[in-house]
């Protein structure tokens, strides 16, 4: 009876928000991105903005989306093009939030990345693509937050961990190294141990430690293995004080955090001045 219903439920975890993705148009096919192409907003692509809302091309107002000349708040998509006029990324908003599909491209034309809104948060499922086509990441969303499995994947298509979550919390993890060996350090059980995360050279360039009390300590590291910055988060926002380095290893400054927002700031001494 068990196992029945683990091959029930863990479908359910990675599909399971995403039922209804089937109604919206097959972004692999190009007849019918055309078809979207020529009913959308177009928008214009940069690598450095035009990231994030309210784009260019509209205004916000309590939150919601207005093309500059409207009155009413936008429904339909909204595209990015670059100066090829390729389509970069693509979005579709519902009276004002993104509601439905989001999509972006790479120059060559693969995708980057796709998943879905509703009424404004992120929902179902999240799938991430390396320059070579090769699936790296996927993710469920739950109103928002991660709930249910992700697993991400090295460059080579080797699994780089599992992560469970529920409500935006983790639950369970393990991981594996770029060479495919289970990672000795990796091991999260009810919300409680350690995530180590590899390059795909098998240098670490994460580390979280997790506790009981939402709070979990995250290391992030350069790729020549020295420490990039080190600090706390807790209930997903930075918290207490956080150390940023320099490229050598030397202290760079720190900052102080309460609930995700910076209180200060302190620059530590060159090592030119020391």
């Amino acid at each position: 009876m068990s196992q029945f219903f683990l091959l029930i439920f863990i479908p359910f975890l990675i599909w399971g928000p995403n039922l209804f993705a089937e109604e919206y148009p097959n972004f692999d096919n190009l007849i019918e991105i055309s078809e979207i192409r020529s009913d959308a907003v177009p928008g214009k692509w940069s690598k450095l903005s035009n990231k994030t809302l309210p784009f260019e091309e509209f205004r916000q107002k309590n939150g919601l989306q207005y093309l500059r000349t409207d009155a009413y708040p936008y429904s339909g998509y909204y595209i990015q093009e670059d100066e090829n006029k390729k389509i970069r990324s693509l979005r579709y908003f519902k009276e004002g939030v993104l509601d439905g599909p989001v999509v972006s491209w790479r120059e060559n034309g693969l995708k980057f990345h796709q998943g879905f809104y509703r009424e404004g948060k992120k929902n179902g499922l999240f799938e991430y693509w390396s320059e070579a086509n090769i699936k790296t990441l996927v993710q469920n969303y739950k109103d928002g937050n991660l709930d249910g499995l992700s697993v991400r994947w090295y460059k080579s298509g080797l699994k780089s961990s599992e992560q469970v979550f529920h409500n935006g919390k983790i639950v369970t993890a393990i991981g594996w190294k770029p060479n495919g060996d289970r990672c000795p350090s990796t091991r999260v059980v009810d919300g409680v141990g350690v995530l180590v995360v590899y390059d795909d050279f098998g240098t670490e360039s994460n580390r979280e430690e997790f506790d009981e009390k939402v709070k979990n300590r995250t290391v992030e590291r350069y790729g020549n293995g020295n420490i990039r910055e080190e600090g706390y988060y807790k209930n997903d926002k930075k918290d207490g004080i956080w150390i940023y380095y320099r490229l050598d290893g030397t202290e760079h400054f720190r900052v102080t955090y309460r609930d995700g927002i910076r209180l200060k700031t302190e620059f530590s001494a060159s090592p030119l001045q020391k």
